[in-house]
Order: C-alpha cells, then sequence, then structure tokens
C-alpha cells in the first residue's frame, strides 16, 4: 500500500492503543496514521485544563491507512472550548509523525498529497451531515485571480480538493458564524463551499501548489479549527432543541 510505503521513508513511532483508549488531538504539529484497527473520531467539550468534559459531534470512523492531524483548541460559544477526541478499537496501532516530515516545500509526494486530501474530505462530509451544498455553487478551477460576482458560491469538484484564496472575505457554507478571512489559503472540497458577500477574484491551486506555497500546514490549522468551530456550533443547536423538547414534554 502507498501509505506504507511512505511511513518507512519517514520517522514515525509506533504506539498500540487499548480497547477505546481515547485521547484529545491538541498537538496541532502531529499527524497519526491507522496501522491497524481503526479510530472513531469525536469531537468534545474541554476544560481549561484540557480534560475532556462532554462527547459532541461525531466526525467520522477512520481505517487503517487513514490520517489525521492535531489541531488548535477552539473556544466555543457558552464560554466552552473544542477539541478533536480520537477513540480507537480493541488492538488498534498507530503510527505518529511530525507534519513537517510528511510535506513541506523541499518534500513530498503524492502519498502524502493523497493522506492530506483524505483528510480534508473527510471532515468535510461531517460538515455535509448538517449543511446542504446549493444547486447554484459555481465550480472552481486551478486559477489565479478569476472575478466572481457578489454573492457568488463557489465549490470544488466532485473527488478534488482545492486550496483557495480571495480579496475579499467569505462565508463558509453562507453562514456568518463561520467567516474565512481575505488573502487566506482555505481548503474546499466538494461538500463545502464558500458565499462570496462582495465582488471577489478568487485564486484556487491543488494540494501540490499549496505545498510548495508553504502555506498548506497554515491553512490547515485554519480548516480544522472551522471544523470545529461547525460542531460546536450544532451541538449548541442539538442541546437547545433537547431543552424546547423537555419543557414542552413537562407542559404535557
Amino acid at each position: 500500500m502507498a501509505w506504507q510505503d511512505l511511513t518507512r521513508r519517514i520517522p514515525m513511532s509506533r504506539a498500540e492503543a487499548g480497547a477505546h483508549e481515547a485521547f484529545l488531538l491538541i498537538q496541532r504539529e502531529e499527524f497519526y496514521i491507522v496501522e491497524s484497527g481503526w479510530v472513531d473520531l469525536f469531537t468534545v467539550v474541554v476544560d481549561d485544563e484540557h480534560s475532556a468534559l462532554t462527547r459532541a459531534p461525531f466526525i467520522s470512523r477512520l481505517p487503517v491507512g487513514s490520517a489525521f492531524f492535531g489541531s488548535l483548541i477552539m473556544p466555543g460559544e457558552d464560554g466552552t472550548f473544542f477539541a478533536y477526541h480520537a477513540v480507537p478499537s480493541r488492538g488498534t496501532v498507530l503510527l505518529r509523525g511530525m507534519r513537517e516530515h510528511l510535506a513541506s516545500r523541499d518534500t513530498f509526494d503524492l502519498d502524502a498529497v493523497s493522506l492530506i486530501d483524505d483528510w480534508v474530505v473527510t471532515a468535510s462530509e461531517f460538515v455535509a451531515g448538517y449543511e446542504r451544498r446549493p444547486r447554484e455553487v459555481l465550480l472552481l478551477e486551478a486559477d489565479p485571480e478569476v472575478p466572481y460576482e457578489a454573492h457568488s458560491m463557489v465549490s470544488a469538484h466532485h473527488q478534488e480538493v482545492l486550496w483557495v484564496s480571495a480579496d475579499r472575505p467569505g462565508l463558509l457554507v453562507g453562514r456568518p458564524g463561520f467567516p474565512v478571512d481575505k488573502e487566506t489559503l482555505f481548503p474546499l472540497a466538494e461538500h463545502l463551499w464558500l458565499t462570496l458577500p462582495e465582488e471577489t477574484r478568487v485564486s484556487a491551486v491543488h494540494t501540490p501548489g499549496a505545498i510548495v506555497s508553504g502555506r498548506l500546514w497554515t491553512a490547515l490549522d485554519r480548516y480544522n479549527v472551522q471544523i470545529l468551530r461547525c460542531a460546536s456550533r450544532y451541538w449548541v443547536q442539538a442541546r437547545e432543541q433537547n431543552l424546547i423538547r423537555l419543557s414542552r414534554n413537562r407542559r404535557r
């Protein structure tokens, strides 16, 4: 398998995880590959000491050969904090490495590109469970400074990941609570879109171009935090809906 060849070329450590021996993904310079077993990835509410308090939305089950990445902790609503939470199956074996060894502007290969793209797609599929991409979206090409009219919505083609930057701010999945700053690089897979409130010029590159630019890891940090921000919003909405249902039940 291609990912196995990759792990023999870069420094990685191996660790066997016990049944449901969960851990937080809060070291953003690290990444993991599932060598055997699987990992269930959640978001969780954490306290100031980085202890998991409440398990929040489920992201995905990551099978053998999947890569997943550490992230910054994200302040949520109501004074909460959110992080990614990895829950391995019994006997799971994980490979851990530093992401600078996986890809840098000086060295990378297509096996690394595939792992990064798969992670972006996996996280985007989680958002797709809550947001439906509009039919009116315009599909991007890997071109520089393409002009779009105000209120356009742009996304990536099927099975494609593009890293985009724009000269005006945008809104991830059209929500004001999920802003994407101008001139910053941000990945889009087919399940996500960017709404452009103003006339905007958008540049897009594939993952190798993002790596060569030296901006990929900063952009992935930005992306991982945005996914946590989405999870935070969905968790708060679900909690509010549960409280409303409980209140209605009490009145019956």
